[in-house]
């Protein structure tokens, strides 16, 4: 999952690489329930139920009862927009519980998640310059098209810049906090990876994700690095320092469909209505919450809260925003003769989405979950589990922008389960 489930997808490309990864995640999860419950049957080993997993099978259970008195029951069980309906939520509860009864956790699953990632931000890197491998693009279409013959930025296997963004959140820290735990050529393989992602990172400007990356670096920095040997604070410094080489080797080129030049060149103004965090943050940071600056998260945010009291305990059922925010954005594009259109069907922010969804009730079942697991692993716990905090803390950050789809929450939950792993299976 960790290494196939960013890199996986089919002849469409983007077109429809949502439904490509949901058939990977759920085809690679059948199997894994089917030759673990059969190992579990014939070692007498059943899953010990702890709180944690509890408020995962309450979370679904509240779920299904919002989805079976859903409004919008056509929509409820699929879900409205990708692939977010209560059968991904079900697929989503199954790996958690699964790989937190059985799992357990392996640097190796660090490695090859990073691999996965690095293979990610080198298709970037191409498509940075016009090209289209794997004809992840429609036709002769590339990435600056975007705005013009297609809303939204993609990049990489995953697609959409803000799915990107959050898996390069989660899988950043976690490189970088083992890289420092490591020696030798393992050390040095995980941190080239890690500067290749953080580069793509800093091109991207996804501002929620350069925010939950930040946040997580410094949370490695301060909580996550418990050695105080000089060797691992030697390694620390060693690393620091390639992270800010990259950020300002980052900063001072250009890509363009010419090649690459030094010095960053004037971007003209993004009208992208669903691009990413560009300018929310910044003005949610100074108490501006204007509905026509950034890419119309705040407007989204602002029509969902004031749909919330009519369905407010258990919400209108897993993929439901399209149909209770019914709102779609349309530009014309002169280059074209085309107007572009795009039709919210996710709240981009995975805490609100709970909300609007399954309601008050589902909402703070996640939060509780959130706060279990802080409060299991902040102190006392070993190197691994203090990275998957400091890397799932990172998640947490961005996903207050986040999407919160199939293309990453597969790898999510599964992270989860391994950080809230039984200690005695």
């Amino acid at each position: 999952m960790t290494a196939g489930l960013p890199l996986w997808f089919w002849r469409g490309g983007y077109t429809d690489l949502t439904s490509a990864k949901f058939a990977y995640a759920a085809t690679l999860t059948g199997v894994w329930v089917l030759t673990t419950a059969a190992t579990a049957i014939a070692t007498n080993n059943g899953i010990t139920m702890t709180a944690d997993k509890w408020l995962v099978v309450l979370l679904i259970l509240f779920a299904g009862i919002s989805s079976v008195f859903s409004p919008y029951p056509n929509h409820v069980w699929i879900g409205s927009g990708r692939h977010n309906g209560f059968l991904s939520l079900v697929l989503y509860g199954i790996i958690y519980i699964g790989v937190s009864s059985y799992g357990k956790m392996r640097r190796a699953y660090v490695t090859v998640f990073t691999a996965a990632l690095f293979i990610c931000c080198i298709v970037s890197l191409f498509q940075l310059l016009g090209k289209n491998p794997f004809r992840l693009y429609p036709g002769d279409w590339n990435y600056y098209d975007k705005g013009i013959q297609y809303s939204s930025e993609f990049l990489g296997n995953v697609g959409n810049v803000d799915i990107f963004g959050a898996l390069l959140c989660l899988g950043i820290p976690l490189s970088m906090g083992t890289a420092i735990n490591e020696s030798g050529r393992s050390l040095w393989v995980l941190a080239a990876m890690s500067a290749v992602c953080i580069f793509i990172t800093v091109v991207m400007d996804v501002k929620a994700t350069l925010l939950g990356t930040a946040a997580g670096m410094i949370i490695l920095l301060f909580a996550g690095v418990t050695n105080k040997k000089q060797e691992i604070r030697k390694k620390t410094l060693g690393l620091f320092l390639i992270v800010v080489l990259t950020i300002l080797l980052a900063n001072v080129v250009t890509f363009s469909e010419q090649g690459i030049s030094l010095g960053r060149g004037q971007e003209p103004e993004s009208t992208l209505t669903e691009s990413g965090e560009k300018a929310e943050l910044g003005n949610i940071l100074q108490g501006q919450w204007n509905d026509e600056i950034g890419s119309g998260r705040i407007g989204i945010w602002k029509t969902l809260l004031k749909t919330v009291p009519q369905h407010f305990w258990i919400g209108t059922g897993p993929g439901t925003v399209a149909d209770r925010a019914g709102i779609v954005y349309e530009r014309y594009v002169p280059e074209t003769g085309r107007t572009l259109k795009a039709r919210v069907d996710n709240a981009h922010n995975e805490f609100l989405e709970y909300l609007v969804c399954e309601g008050i009730i589902g909402l703070l079942l996640y939060l509780f979950l959130i706060i279990y697991t802080v409060a299991r692993c902040s102190s006392g716990a070993r190197t691994e589990r203090r990275l998957l905090l400091t890397a799932m803390g990172s998640y947490w950050i961005q996903s207050f922008f986040g999407l919160g789809l199939i293309l990453v929450l597969p790898i999510v939950f599964l992270f989860w389960g391994l950080l809230n792993q039984s200690e005695n299976k």
